[in-house]
């Protein structure tokens, strides 16, 4: 548990943290809180639309450029243990998109079910909103570490909070209601995806890693 503290931390500074792991997601909750006494369920494609971009801009804090042939990991090759300490830091990262979207997701529920509109049904949907939301993210992220530059962040991770916008509003805006059955496939098929895209991200970041250092040759060659 503590070199897994340590390795978080040496990817994360302390206003990395306090900016986007809870300024952000606080802004996000109150704006929520406003939107829902109108839009009811409506309102969780907004609020995951806020928290996407939040966390894809925040991922440039950390591991801009992580992917690319410039990559900062530099001080990493020259460690016994720096290919793991590199993945443990990039798996670290997607536990902690996945469990960020839980929480403002969850808290934004409750929220809305205080304000009166408690429905059921919305549980297995919320499942499926976040298993979504992590999966899309997960993708945007692995590609934009290949670019340092933040005014490309926001080109290229556009597509992917579209993708993810359509449909969360699909499930929740639209009013469209589907039976056990079809919920059940839908959040299978949203589980399956998720692992299968954590099970890449892992594999990229081992070659990326390993790749380096073939960038670094050729370089110098």
């Amino acid at each position: 548990m503590k070199n897994a503290i340590k390795t978080y931390n040496m990817y994360h500074s302390i206003w990395d943290t306090l900016l986007f792991g809870l300024a952000a997601p606080i802004v996000i909750i109150i704006v929520h809180f406003f939107i829902t006494l109108g839009l009811v369920e409506g309102a969780t494609g907004i609020t995951l639309c806020y928290t996407m971009i939040a966390e894809i801009f925040r991922d440039y804090f950390s591991f801009n450029g992580a992917y690319s042939s410039d990559s900062h990991n530099t001080i990493l090759r020259s460690s016994f243990y720096g290919k793991r300490t590199f993945i443990n830091g990039i798996m670290q990262e997607h536990a902690r998109n996945f469990v960020h979207y839980v929480l403002v997701i969850g808290i934004c529920s409750v929220i809305t079910a205080f304000a009166d509109h408690y429905d059921p049904y919305y549980i297995p949907i919320k499942v499926i909103v976040v298993l979504i939301a992590y999966t899309m993210n997960t993708l945007a992220v692995n590609v934009v570490r290949y670019f340092g530059t933040f005014t490309i962040y926001p080109i290229i991770s556009t597509p992917f909070v579209i993708l993810t916008i359509i449909p969360v509003a699909f499930l929740t805006a639209l009013g469209i209601r589907f039976d056990a059955l079809k919920l059940g496939i839908f959040m299978l098929a949203a589980l399956v995806l998720g692992i299968i895209v954590t099970i890449i991200s892992y594999l990229h970041a081992s070659y990326s890693y390993d790749k380096s250092f073939l960038d670094v040759v050729s370089r110098r060659s």
